[in-house]
């Protein structure tokens, strides 16, 4: 009688053991660091919320309008790269693109056709927002190698941002019907600007070297800064950046 096959011995195993013996023995990594690049994938929880005024003539009065413009948080992709210029300390050059859609409400006051001084309230939403925020920084980074495979590092510096986002331009009134209390939008034309910048950026990174080279790492950092942003009643400032969190591909040179 045939005895059991080992499940050790079966080749998936053998390869996955082949695999691990590989990465342990490709030498233990060399605690000190001359230079690295991150590449990451992150999500910013931070939402952004612009409002601005817009007025317009309607029966030879004239209307005014509040656009309220909410850009949630969402994907962001960036490189960061660093070299090393004393001890542990080091420059690094990093850039951050954030893509996130959003959703426009206006609530307007608009004169009557037929009074005189006498305004009506009116509301429209869509979705479809354009939100897009490119970062650039420049931090000072300290890597402190907790073991041959192991790096944490703190980071801070400047930065400079540049936003582009949707801004009303226009209201289009909703057929008026009699007796001309209520009145609807039926649209509104948004066109995209741009602005930009300045900010901060921190953070906190821990790598995890699977070989030499190259590993894998988690982060923590958070930018902010504001923008110059030109709106149809005035320049604003708009908040731009947010908390960070992800991970991503560690190389070493």
């Amino acid at each position: 009688m045939l005895g059991r096959r080992s499940p050790l011995r079966s080749p998936a195993c053998r390869t996955l053991a082949l695999l691990v013996l590989t990465l342990v023995s490709a030498g233990r990594a060399d605690a000190q660091w001359n230079g690295f690049v991150n590449i990451n994938g992150s999500v910013q929880t931070d939402d952004r919320t612009v409002m601005h005024g817009l007025s317009e003539p309607v029966y030879g009065e004239t209307a005014t309008y509040e656009a309220t413009m909410t850009s949630p948080g969402g994907t962001v992709v960036d490189a960061w790269a660093g070299v090393r210029v004393w001890g542990d300390l080091g420059i690094g050059l990093g850039a951050t693109v954030l893509n996130a859609r959003g959703a426009t409400s206006i609530s307007g006051s608009v004169p009557s056709p037929l009074f005189r001084n006498r305004h009506r309230a009116a509301s429209i939403e869509r979705p479809g927002l354009n939100h897009q925020q490119v970062g650039v920084h420049l931090p000072l980074v300290y890597v402190l190698p907790v073991s041959e495979r192991i790096h944490v590092a703190v980071s801070a510096g400047p930065s400079w941002f540049r936003l582009r986002h949707d801004e009303l331009t226009a209201v289009t009134l909703g057929g008026e019907v009699a007796p001309y209390t209520a009145v609807g939008l039926a649209s509104f034309d948004m066109v995209e600007d741009e602005g930009t910048g300045f900010g901060y950026n921190a953070g906190l990174d821990v790598t995890y070297l699977l070989i030499r080279n190259f590993g894998v790492g988690l982060f923590l950092r958070y930018t902010g800064g504001s923008v110059q942003m030109d709106f149809p009643d005035g320049a604003k400032s708009v908040k731009v950046g947010g908390a960070q969190g992800g991970a991503g591909l560690r190389f070493r040179f």
